[in-house]
């Protein structure tokens, strides 16, 4: 597979990305002069067509996949099976970034360039011996056993150098004529990260009425502490198919009704590996300790409870489901800083307390037209959420914001009687009449510009979803067909980071300026600087098309080809939504110390509009 990257990444400082330089760019300033050459203006206001000249950035990754699968049927009843696969991917990237380019004055001692390699191999083991038995008319019982093996390494080097001097050809090529003061390399190989499991599952089924199935698993992985790599993960579920009593069965209205109940465990590794032990990094001729041993580090863990119905009725022209669901997470993985006067340094820990989600999830789909010639589906699915955190020590702080102005800047928190990841924010009061500065609520409810927005911080709002909508149809007219799916959330905010530091009064007279910026109502000051407030919260509720496709069967032609069929498909069409971003499903990493952050947008890559022909046939 071969890539060519922008310089899009969102981790860039003044300078920004091709995403921020076109949005900051004067509409009124061409992008070339007469001659054709591209318009220089400083280093830091950028010419985006500069940015996309400056920098090549490509990679080729190679994959090889090898999968064996044989079985071995003892009885009809008692299989075993063996799958063993291996991943081999091996990727190498190289970059160069003219300077010159971007300032033609000063920068053409400072070009630089990159080479990186990257080296990948994944195994998986499994031994399964599985038995299926039909007891009696009325009885069906199963059982599996088994063995799982997975272990996963990742290497990569990189080698850097800058002072090129361009004589037309890429500096990957020619890296030892880099200044030799400025080369740098670095490699790295992965901790081990292995993960081994038993398992072991079994069920019945009785008269297709009563359905129960238990399973357990034992999961041990080199992530974690000497004295908790294993652990358990249980899960029970059952089932009554009601529809195959003798007081449904028959009946003409009710095709379907089953009861579900389940309860299960399951276990979270998701976090560096070796970050239970001590770990020491290579420098410049230095080795210094990154990371401080916990031998009692142990999974996270989340305990899930779930009910629900399925049906079908008026001959299975309506059917769907309704599932209610409580899952609590306890254990929660955290690398934190250790606290003084002990040695400089951070350590993995499980935190305290428990995350709790739990909500209700429909479903419902209907035949609305079933004729000879016309058929029309509809699919809605809608799950309301509601999550909330207790038992912490304390609080613990995420979502990092970045731009001008906005260094070191955290806005989300995990914090007992809220919401994960709440945003805490200065709450925004509009423009001050007569200084034009921003006005910020304080700690004591007075409203002011002279109150410290890095101070007087609230709660305010959620990231998360509180409502998740999916909504699908297919009509079909004999050879006709068109179907579209649609996905919505509902009920959360997002941090508008793009607006907040690129598109500010602060650009005048350089840099383009934000329309939102001149409907306050009053005159803003071209000095009220942005800070992490409210002012750019803005609700995140959309209801986007996702994909239509319109397609047309042809059939057979001759005797060649077979199942002709064309289609015509549109991929994120529009979107329906009050936000002014550049799209709700958005998420700018902002991660702080290991707790992940949500609803942060900055300087994402704008979502493509796509429009796909399709031609399928079989011979």
């Amino acid at each position: 597979m071969n890539n060519q990257y922008a310089p899009i990444s969102a981790m860039v400082g003044s300078q920004g990305n091709l995403i921020s330089q076109a949005l900051q760019w004067n509409p009124t300033r061409p992008l070339r002069d007469d001659q054709g050459n591209l318009t220089f203006i400083n280093t830091s206001t950028r010419n985006p067509l500069a940015s996309i000249d400056a920098f090549k950035d490509r990679s080729v990754t190679n994959t090889m996949v090898v999968n064996l699968a044989p079985y071995y049927k003892f009885t009809d009843d008692l299989e075993y099976r063996f799958i063993y696969s291996v991943m081999r991917q091996t990727g190498n990237r190289e970059g160069i970034y003219r300077a010159g380019i971007i300032d033609p004055a000063n920068g053409l001692n400072d070009e630089q360039a990159f080479i990186s390699n990257n080296g990948e191999t994944n195994q998986q083991m499994t031994h399964t011996l599985s038995y299926n038995k039909q007891v009696s008319d009325d009885w069906n019982i199963n059982a599996v056993a088994g063995y799982e093996y997975l272990d996963y390494n990742f290497n990569n080097n990189i080698s850097f150098g800058r002072g090129f001097n361009y004589v037309g050809l890429d500096y990957f090529d020619y890296m030892q004529y880099s200044t030799p003061a400025t080369r740098e390399i670095a490699s790295y190989r992965s901790p081990t990260n292995q993960l081994q499991s038993l398992f072991v599952r079994g069920g019945f089924n009785y008269l297709s009425r009563y359905l129960f199935t238990a399973t357990a698993r034992r999961d041990g992985s080199t992530k974690f502490g000497a004295n908790n790599k294993y652990a358990i993960f249980p899960s029970v579920a059952i089932a009554w198919n009601i529809a195959e009593e003798a007081f449904l069965k028959g009946n003409s209205h009710i095709n379907q009704l089953k009861l579900r109940l389940g309860w299960g465990k399951t276990g979270n590794q998701e976090f560096p590996s070796g970050a239970s032990l001590n770990r020491l990094v290579f420098g410049n001729r230095s080795i210094s300790q990154a990371n401080y041993g916990n031998p009692d580090l142990k999974w996270e863990t989340s305990a899930t409870i779930n009910a629900g119905i399925d049906f079908s009725i008026l001959n299975n022209r309506l059917y769907g489901s309704i599932d209610y669901f409580n899952k609590k997470t306890t254990d929660a993985l955290f690398e934190q800083t250790l606290a003084q006067p002990a040695p400089a340094g951070r350590v993995w820990v499980n935190l305290d307390g428990e995350v709790v989600n739990k909500g209700v999830e429909i479903a419902l789909t209907g035949t609305i037209v079933k004729s000879q010639d016309w058929t029309w589906d509809l699919t809605g699915n809608v799950t309301f959420l509601k999550n909330s955190v207790s038992g912490l020590v304390g609080y613990y702080e995420t979502g990092a914001l970045r731009g001008q102005g906005f260094s070191g800047v955290l806005g989300q928190r995990m914090v007992n009687g809220q919401p994960l990841n709440v945003w805490y924010l200065a709450i925004h009061e509009g423009i001050d009449p007569q200084t034009g500065m921003s006005m910020y609520r304080g700690a004591d409810g007075s409203i002011s510009s002279a109150n410290d927005p890095a101070i007087n911080k609230f709660y305010n709002n959620s990231p998360n979803p509180t409502t998740l909508l999916g909504i699908s149809t297919n009509v079909t007219y004999k050879k006709f067909t068109v179907g579209a799916n649609m996905n919505g959330a509902m009920g959360h905010y997002l941090f508008n980071n793009t607006a907040a530091t690129t598109l500010g009064l602060s650009n005048l007279s350089l840099r383009n300026i934000g329309s939102s910026f001149f409907n306050t109502g009053v005159k803003e000051s071209i000095s009220n600087s942005a800070a992490p407030s409210t002012r750019y919260l803005e609700k995140g509720d959309y209801l986007k098309m996702a994909n239509l496709t319109l397609s047309y069967r042809v059939g057979n032609i001759g005797n060649t080809l077979k199942n002709f069929n064309v289609s015509l498909t549109g991929q994120n069409l529009f979107i329906i939504t009050q936000y002014t971003g550049f799209d709700p499903e958005v998420n700018t990493d902002g991660a702080t110390n290991g707790i992940p952050s949500l609803g942060i947008e900055y300087l994402p890559y704008p979502p493509a509009r796509t429009i796909l022909l399709g031609v399928n046939f079989s011979l």
